[in-house]
């Protein structure tokens, strides 16, 4: 005998199937990625301890120079010994050569306002001097034309 929802059961039977297909489907993916990457991913393991330590053979001293640059030629080589003070390498001074002669530029122009500077002083003081003088003179010519009268 025919079923009258013979409809609304096929329909919630194909349902079933897709839905389990949809959740199978993400699931299997999640389970390959997190396999490789337990099979393949590489974990750095930390241990602390209170009685061991570490020496390194050939640990690596950073080099300070006195002020940047480029290196124009390297005067060491790996694994040599060196001594203190020793030339290593040697820096591109293109950048210090330059603010050098920038400076020098500069101070040329100082020392040329500076002896403009004085030489307008000095011109000062000898037109002050030339008015004493003539003050002086016009102060005597008084004086006589003064003592002349009386």
């Amino acid at each position: 005998m025919p079923s009258p929802f013979s409809r609304t059961l096929r329909s919630l039977e194909a349902d079933g199937r897709r839905r389990w297909a949809a959740g199978l489907i993400p699931a299997l993916l999640l389970l390959s990625v997190w396999a490789t990457w337990y099979l393949a991913a590489r974990v750095a393991v930390y241990e602390v301890s209170d009685r061991a330590w570490l020496a390194v053979d050939r640990e690596a001293h950073p080099i300070a120079a006195p002020v940047p640059g480029r290196i124009a030629s390297l005067r060491a080589v790996l694994g040599q010994q060196v001594a203190a003070g020793e030339v290593l390498a040697v820096l591109e001074g293109e950048e210090q050569r330059s603010r050098l002669e920038e400076e020098r530029a500069r101070a040329t122009g100082f020392e040329r306002q500076a002896a403009a500077l004085r030489q307008q002083i000095a011109s000062g003081l000898q037109e002050l001097a030339d008015r004493g003088h003539a003050s002086q003179a016009a102060v005597e010519e008084t004086r006589s034309i003064a003592s002349s009268l009386f």
